[in-house]
Order: structure tokens, then sequence, then C-alpha cells
């Protein structure tokens, strides 16, 4: 059988990172948004409300841990520490997923101690409201309580990649294959062209302040803000590069022009999938060549030649995305409250933030 506990301080949370590192390399379904590396530099650097973890143990040792914080205020809301947002930008998380890391073998048995755990201490929450979940995640891919609302919303888009580049080709609109290898042959012929990729912790360091310039002038030059805008936000991300090449999870490219870098894109990778997280360019003596679609073919057919079959470009709803033929894959929301009869005013009120939630997000949202 096994047991649960509450973790409400970082430092307990990070003596079993070591352990959860392990089930997180090993669980199919996991993917970079749910492990230790990013949930615990996300609580070190954008860190709001108490955090409330919960880990499992067996016999074994570590069987499972469910990364949850608290939200300020007083509902007692509970989430996952991958729903926090960048500072100004509330409302609008950093990851793309989020779930429980579980044990292979043990899904169900850590599902089954995660809803025992929470219905035998309702008075530690009033309101869970998990996020971001796959369909066949490790919490959501199995039973939940009847009292647990479930419900689809938003989602990632992503790609099923075929054996080769040229088969995916051909699944491309003609029109927009002609132009990719036309402006492709167009920059090699005029310029000296280059593909860099980082893997290496040390390199991934010294490389990131030309990840965020890139990307901060490709946002910037239309008026947007750009996720490196803030301080903690670059040390957020700056932890989480290093500590995902450390961890085998990182891919960062880029296209370098005459000797120059010029454009960007930030992978992440798990089991036969690559994670599109974000890109960057240089700006006007450049943008006729198109060089963020360039690289980003050039990381599709990287990621086919090393066997991926899947590649992920997460959320957002952009035309260039659609150009390639992505496909929506719905999140999931699991919702519980501790108090029936507080019930009904809490759906209440949930139903004016979630709009005006939604109308801030469509305001100032920070696209990566």
């Amino acid at each position: 059988m096994l047991q649960a506990r509450l973790v409400t301080n970082l430092a307990e949370l990070e003596a079993v990172a070591p352990a959860w590192h392990e089930l997180h390399a090993r669980q199919p379904t996991a993917t970079p948004f749910s492990g230790p590396v990013w949930n615990l530099s996300c609580w070190r650097h954008l860190s709001r409300g108490a955090l409330r973890a919960l880990v499992f143990e067996g016999r074994d040792g570590l069987a499972g841990v469910a990364p949850l914080f608290q939200e300020p205020g007083p509902w007692r809301r509970w989430r996952w520490i991958g729903e926090l947002s960048l500072p100004g930008n509330h409302g609008y998380p950093v990851s793309d997923y989020a779930d429980l890391t579980v044990a292979s073998g043990l899904e169900a048995a850590v599902r089954e101690a995660f809803w025992a755990w929470l219905d035998a201490h309702r008075g530690e929450w009033r309101t869970l409201d998990l996020g971001l979940l796959p369909a066949a995640g490790a919490l959501s891919g199995g039973d939940s309580p009847e009292a647990v609302e479930r419900s689809e919303y938003g989602g990632v888009w992503g790609l099923t990649l075929p054996p080769t580049w040229n088969e995916f080709r051909q699944t491309l609109n003609p029109k927009f294959r002609q132009l990719l290898g036309r402006m492709t042959r167009k920059l090699e012929r005029e310029h000296e062209v280059a593909y860099l990729c980082i893997e290496d912790p040390v390199a991934a360091a010294d490389r990131f302040d030309d990840l965020t310039a890139l990307h901060q002038a490709r946002w910037q030059g239309v008026g947007e803000p750009g996720i490196f805008a803030t301080e903690p936000a670059r040390r957020f991300y700056r932890e989480v590069v290093v500590n995902a090449a450390a961890a085998g999870r990182l891919q960062l490219w880029f296209l370098r022009v005459d000797g120059e870098l010029a454009a960007t894109q930030l992978n992440f990778r798990g089991p036969e999938r690559a994670y599109y997280y974000t890109a960057g360019f240089r700006g006007e003596e450049y943008r006729r060549y198109g060089l963020g679609r360039i690289l980003l073919a050039h990381t599709l057919q990287a990621a086919i030649s090393a066997g991926a079959r899947e590649y992920d470009m997460l959320r957002g709803d952009y035309k260039y995305k659609r150009r390639l033929g992505v496909i929506r894959t719905p999140h999931l929301r699991l919702r519980a409250f501790s108090q029936a009869a507080w019930r009904g005013s809490r759906r209440a009120w949930e139903g004016c933030l979630s709009l005006a939630k939604a109308a801030s997000q469509s305001l100032r949202s920070v696209r990566r």
C-alpha cells in the first residue's frame, strides 16, 4: 500500500528530486513539463501562494509525485505548479502540460492514493482545479471519483511524423512545399548557412543569452514583450535550459548566416517525441527568407531522422502551424470541491473568473 505525504517546503521537495528524476525518465507518458527539472525551477523563480506537493512512497521507494501549490487568497485553490505564470502575465501558464509523475506499473495505485488523500484531508483545500492534462496522462488516463468534474478545453497542436522527410514533405500543401524549398535554396545560394544544435549543459548556459536576444528581437519587433522580458523569467528559463540539457532533454537550435546567429528555436525532447517551445530570429535583413520557417523545417527533418514519431508544437493556434498540417488535441481539466453545499456559489464565481481571464489573456498573453 502506498503512503502519501504533503510537502510544503522547497527543500523537502528538492530532497526527492533524484528519485523523481528516475521515475520521470522511465514514465512513457511523461512530458518535459511534469518532471523535477521544470517544476522545481518554476517554484524557485515564479512561486506565489504555498507549496502543496504530494509525494507517494511504497516498499520500493518513491512511487509518484503530484507537484501542486495553493493559490493566494481565501479559496484555498490547489493547482499544478506548472500552471504558474510569468510576471505580469497571470492567467497564462508557462507550461503546456501538467500531470503526475508515477512509477511504471503503479499508475492506478498512485491515482487511488491521490484521490484518497484529498478525500481524507478536505480541511486542507476547498477547490482542486487541475488543467493542462493530456488525455492519456497518468491522472486523466484512469478513473476519478464521481464528484470530480471532467471537461475539455484549449489544447495543443502537433504532427504525427512518417518514417522519412520526403514522406512528410508530400503531406504539405504543394504551394507551401514549393515556397519552403525555394526560400531555403535561395538562402543557401546567397549566404553561408550552418545549423547548430546545443545539447550540452555548459554550451546551453553559454548560448542562453543568444536565445533570449533573438527571441526578444523577434517579438519586440512586433510590439510584444517576449517571454524573457523580466529577470525572474530569465532566471527560470536559464535554469530550465541548463538542467534539461543535463537530463538529456534539450535541443537548442541556431541558424547561422554568414557566421552570425540569425535564428533560434528552443525544443525539448522525450521518448519518440520532440516539443517545440519557442523561437526567435533577426529582423529586417533576413525577412524575405523566412528564417523561422527554414529553421523549423530543419528541426522537423532532424526529429524524423532521429526516429521521433510525434512533433508537438504545444499551445497556440497560429498560421505557421496550420500550414504544416497540425492537429489539435484538447487539454483536460479535473475540478473538485471539498464542500458540496458551497459548490454552487463557487461555480458561479469560477464562471465569472474564467470569463475575466479569457478576456485578459486575449489582450496580454505573452506569445512565444
